[in-house]
């Protein structure tokens, strides 16, 4: 019998709100936040980063990470236009039933924008592979170790900007986010972790990479701390030192533990 691996997937997570504001004004999302009881052959992850001044972005965001790890958005790139537009109707019902004063319904007519992150993992006949899809500007990282491996879609902190191209709510605004999607794929083994960031942080990681820092341990050690306080004062410290930008920030780490099997 051959021996085959089956993924236990292991899933960590982290999201805190602008300095200033309360957990109801984040507008990230990622999806799933627990893992697989049992182990997988297939898995997906996803975040998303809501425009602060886009209308429901939150509620675009977690429509768009939901869809995706439920496999109802980038199956194919023939049928994402219709995929999108199925998750408007949904997004303009729920912001439609909502009361808002007029300069809200003015607002609501450009919609909501969000960055969108993709992640899927695969063991098969081919290998244990993974693929990525990303419109915007929150990144994966895929860590071997200490060995940062891979940096998508942007690799250096001077990449980022304050405009990037995004997901918009609005039917008008499809095509031109689906031209603007990047893919990229590669091969995984047991022990790696794949860590998903929304762009604030994504960007202080690239740079304090490229210093020759390691950045990896500063995100290892905010998940161990996300349930003290310890995380939140680091990320106040670093953002009153300019090195962070004052944004929602969101952090996904996946790691795969390989399981040996019958198969």
């Amino acid at each position: 019998l051959m021996e085959s691996i089956t993924v236990q997937v292991l899933l960590d997570h982290l999201a805190l709100p602008k300095a200033g504001n309360s957990a109801n004004d984040y507008e990230d999302a990622a999806f799933p936040l627990d893992a697989p009881v049992t182990p997988v052959t297939r898995f997906r992850a996803a975040i998303a980063d809501g425009a602060t001044e886009s209308s429901f972005a939150a509620l675009w965001a977690r429509l768009l990470v939901e869809a995706f790890v439920q496999k109802r958005l980038l199956v194919r790139s023939q049928r994402l236009l219709t995929q999108l537009a199925v998750l408007h109707q949904t997004w303009r019902q729920a912001a439609a039933s909502k009361p808002l004063p007029w300069y809200a319904e003015e607002k609501l007519r450009d919609g909501a924008f969000c960055a969108f992150l993709g992640l899927e993992l695969a063991e098969g006949r081919r290998g244990n592979t993974w693929q990525a899809w990303a419109v915007g500007d929150s990144c994966l990282l895929h860590v071997r170790g200490d060995t940062l491996l891979v940096a998508f879609p942007l690799t250096t902190a001077e990449a980022f900007n304050s405009r990037p191209l995004l997901i918009g709510s609005q039917v008008r605004f499809h095509a031109e986010a689906v031209g603007a999607m990047h893919r990229t794929h590669g091969a995984w083994q047991p022990g790696d972790r794949f860590f998903l960031l929304t762009d604030a942080l994504a960007a202080w990681f690239l740079a304090a990479h490229a210093a020759g820092d390691n950045p990896t341990a500063t995100l290892e050690g905010l998940l161990a701390d996300r349930d003290t306080d310890a995380s939140a004062a680091w990320l106040a410290d670093t953002r009153r030192a300019r090195h962070i930008r004052n944004d929602d920030t969101t952090l996904l780490r996946i790691t795969l533990l390989g399981t040996p099997g019958d198969a």
